[in-house]
């Protein structure tokens, strides 16, 4: 049922996709340094879609990988603390005073 649902979302996507194709087909002049392209209306708006949508995953992902880094080092330092506070223990276990 869920599948369903999914091809059935991703058919009405591409129906209004092609319906925003079809209605907006004029073409548009981009004068560029290197010369004069023309594109359709649907294709500038698609590829500005597609331009946001790798700017999202590229620093999401930046953010994630540093996140990750972050996580790692608090989990070493933690690792840290817990030998050293353990070689406390022991020491002050044998017999051995921390009274400064």
């Amino acid at each position: 049922m869920v599948s369903f649902f999914y091809v059935l979302c991703v058919f009405s996507l591409m129906l209004s996709g092609f319906v925003f194709h079809d209605l907006n087909n004029q073409l548009i002049v981009i004068n560029y340094y290197f010369g004069i392209m023309t594109f359709q209306t649907s294709w500038i708006v698609i590829a500005s879609f597609l331009a946001g949508i790798m700017f999202c995953i590229l620093f999401t992902g930046l953010e994630l990988i540093r996140a990750r880094i972050s996580l790692r080092i608090s989990r070493r330092s933690e690792l840290r603390l817990k030998r050293e506070l353990g070689e406390r223990g022991q020491s002050a276990a044998v017999g051995g005073s921390d009274v400064l």
